[in-house]
């Protein structure tokens, strides 16, 4: 077993979790959500694998779907599998992940959610294998709107020798920093009980990063570049956090 496998399996156990917890309580709407989202992340990364031919995944993890060399993992993982591994950090790339991947995941949480939040009450009421129909819809949905911003982008990028993707996910990235700044500035950070803390969510963001943190500094990028791995630790607290506060 190598790294990545590792990280597989725990995606695959903290997806366990969260569902237990959502299945326990009868939670449809995060239910559907999570339903929209993965329908959504299978279809844009196939799709982006054979499309733009701009990376692939590695061939190593235990699960995966599609036929190589366009095959994805089926946690939805690591995207650096087909590059070399750079610790630069360019207008073209950072740490050899192009700049359009995480601006299309920019496009693709807010647009997910927005739409499952829109249409949460006219879902209400609906039998149960409806409301998995609407959830495909909205996953349907969502591979759509994504798709054809992500086509700009990368036609906006083709002209402006790459640029556009980094500056847009750097401004959009400091627009969702800035108002979660005003908003905990705004009412305060005060701690709620630990009772109520969301456990799945909590054991979900401590993995992620837990594990992210170590795979730095087993690869030596924490040495290499301490910059990288302090910028981490500082985002993963504030996550925590955000995670516990009332």
């Amino acid at each position: 077993m190598n790294w990545i496998n590792a990280f597989e399996l725990l995606c695959y156990a903290i997806t366990a979790v969260f569902l237990w917890d959502v299945i326990r309580k009868k939670n449809r709407e995060e239910l559907c959500l999570f339903l929209s989202a993965m329908i959504a992340g299978f279809a844009l990364e196939l799709l982006a694998v054979r499309v733009t031919d701009i990376y692939h995944y590695s061939p190593d993890f235990y699960i995966s779907i599609g036929f190589k060399p366009y095959q994805f993992p089926f946690f939805g993982g690591l995207m650096w599998g087909g590059r070399e591994i750079s610790l630069d950090i360019t207008h073209h790339m950072f740490m050899s992940v192009i700049w359009v991947n995480f601006l299309g995941y920019m496009f693709e949480t807010p647009a997910m959610v927005f739409i499952s939040l829109k249409t949460a009450e006219k879902r209400s009421g609906l039998p149960c294998w409806k409301q998995v129909l609407a959830a495909i819809g909205i996953g349907a949905c969502g591979v759509a709107f994504v798709g054809a911003a992500s086509g700009i982008s990368l036609l906006l990028n083709a002209v402006t020798d790459e640029w556009f993707a980094c500056i847009a996910f750097l401004l959009l990235w400091c627009f969702v920093l800035v108002m979660i700044i005003r908003q905990c500035t705004g009412i305060g950070i005060r701690i709620s009980p630990a009772n109520n803390w969301d456990k799945s969510v909590l054991i979900y963001w401590m993995v992620m990063y837990g594990f992210s943190l170590a795979a730095l500094i087993h690869l030596g990028i924490a040495s290499a570049v301490p910059a990288y791995f302090i910028f981490g630790l500082l985002v993963f607290m504030g996550t925590i956090v955000l995670a516990v506060r009332e």
